[in-house]
């Protein structure tokens, strides 16, 4: 008696997302290289450091080629992790469906940041007016955000059939709502900063993981803390 194999768990919707955005950027590429400056110096030389030259054909090729490699392997991520669990007999699924509609909202929001930072590099070799110190910023913001909302769906089911493992499951779930409300909040937060303040936005944005991170651990250790008897 032969096993079916499991149909691969694959976000269809955000790759192809993914790989459209990827081929806008490579026609992009292609439209602006005529104007383009043979390189562009992105960090002028210190006392410390020379200065970062940028060549137009890494600028015109590398991000696409980024988020063709970032998108294959947030795709593979599901599969990866069904193996990994049956390589250590855990039965069940650790909610997958959830899994894949949280990649599915990841990939569109790394497709909108990969796209902004793409246009504003070209911009700085053909000379076009581009805000890139407030587009960029917000365009992480929207990364933040689209993941801040999903997130709540990744929540594990209680399907691991390990003891030790649901104990864990159950001490983190209150820990998935906050982390969510908490990126979502500094998402919207740093596309705001990013339109009046680009410096703070940068800030805002890059700490945002870890400040969802040691909010939602607050909020489980507040929730496992026993009650006081009166």
């Amino acid at each position: 008696m032969t096993t079916e194999r499991p149909r691969p768990l694959v976000p269809w919707p955000g790759l192809a997302i993914a790989a459209l955005t990827a081929t806008a950027m490579a026609a992009a590429s292609v439209i602006a290289w005529p104007d383009m400056a043979a390189a562009i110096v992105t960090r002028e030389a210190g006392g410390n450091h020379g200065a970062s030259v940028v060549p137009r054909g890494v600028t015109a090729t590398l991000p696409p080629l980024a988020l063709l490699v970032v998108a294959f392997l947030l795709a593979f991520s599901p599969e990866l992790d069904r193996r990994l669990r049956t390589a250590l007999k855990l039965s069940g699924e650790s909610n997958p469906r959830g899994g894949i509609r949280v990649l599915n909202g990841v990939l569109c929001g790394l497709a909108v940041f990969f796209l902004v930072f793409h246009l504003g590099l070209l911009s700085g070799h053909t000379g076009d007016d581009f805000p890139f110190d407030q587009a960029v910023p917000a365009a992480a913001g929207v990364l933040i955000m689209v993941t801040g909302v999903v997130l709540p769906v990744a929540r594990p089911d209680d399907t691991f059939g390990s003891e030790t493992l649901e104990r864990a499951r159950r001490v983190i779930a209150p820990g998935y709502r906050t982390a969510a409300f908490t990126l979502t909040f500094l998402g919207l937060l740093t596309i705001v900063t990013a339109l009046l303040w680009p410096r703070a936005a940068v800030f805002v944005g890059g700490s945002s993981v870890m400040v969802a991170a040691l909010v939602a651990g607050v909020r489980v250790l507040l929730t496992r803390r026993p009650a006081r008897s009166g």
